[in-house]
């Protein structure tokens, strides 16, 4: 069958309703005290693994995979499996005295072939590792230091990024640490960035060590009402 030249067949493609975008997830960063306070109820290796997602913004792939080898004097250089790019993390302080603290604790080898934490037997994590983690040891704690709505540890990726933007680093800078582009970046932190519009800039290292004394104090407060 030959069709004119004018014969034009409808475009089945128009009957199909168009897939809807996934909207994206509102960035929903805890604060340093609320990061401390879950800190707080962890063992050494649980709260490890804690700061290294919110204080160096580590997916948790990353987190699972960082090897001793890859902690520098100061910077933390991470393999993004999600990206195949690399980059390197600012260390803060507190978080390179969480090291330093962690590498001496450490039950493990902390040889440069090892990972800074490594499976609670040892060796490479596995799915289900990760998916016990974060229902026995994470999401308890979270759910008693007053988290709400999002539960994953990945929103402290999301904290990582806010003390960065907090601090008044600019948004190529964050961009970097984070491992975003800067249009990433503006998009999924649009809200952030407007909240700490016009506020007094806190370093990050301050704002976690002034968290960490603060959640202290209360921690010993408590224990001593208790005693008492």
């Amino acid at each position: 069958m030959q069709l004119s030249a004018d014969w034009s067949p409808a475009n089945p493609v128009q009957a199909v309703s168009k897939p809807r975008q996934a909207p994206t997830r509102l960035t929903q960063p805890l604060a340093p005290e609320t990061v401390e306070r879950i800190r707080a109820q962890l063992r050494p290796r649980d709260a490890m693994i804690v700061s290294l997602l919110a204080y160096a913004g580590l997916r948790p792939l990353e987190d699972r995979g960082a090897g001793w080898r890859d902690v520098g004097r100061a910077s933390l250089h991470v393999f993004a499996t999600k990206t195949g790019r690399e980059r390197d993390v600012d260390l803060l302080a507190p978080l390179a005295r969480d090291l330093r603290e962690w590498r001496l604790a450490s039950p493990h080898p902390t040889g440069p072939e090892n990972l800074i934490v490594p499976r609670p037997t040892g060796g490479d994590w596995t799915r289900e590792d990760w998916a016990n983690w974060r229902r026995r040891i994470w999401r308890p704690a979270a759910i008693a230091a007053g988290v709400e709505g999002d539960l994953r540890p990945y929103r402290l990726r999301g904290s990582f990024v806010s003390l960065l933007l907090w601090a008044g680093e600019d948004l190529p800078y964050v961009a970097e640490q984070a491992g975003h582009n800067v249009a990433t970046l503006a998009k999924h932190y649009a809200g952030v960035i407007r909240e700490l519009r016009g506020q007094p800039r806190v370093p990050a290292a301050e704002a976690i060590r002034t968290a960490r004394t603060y959640v202290s104090g209360t921690h010993q407060g408590l224990s001593a009402e208790g005693n008492g």
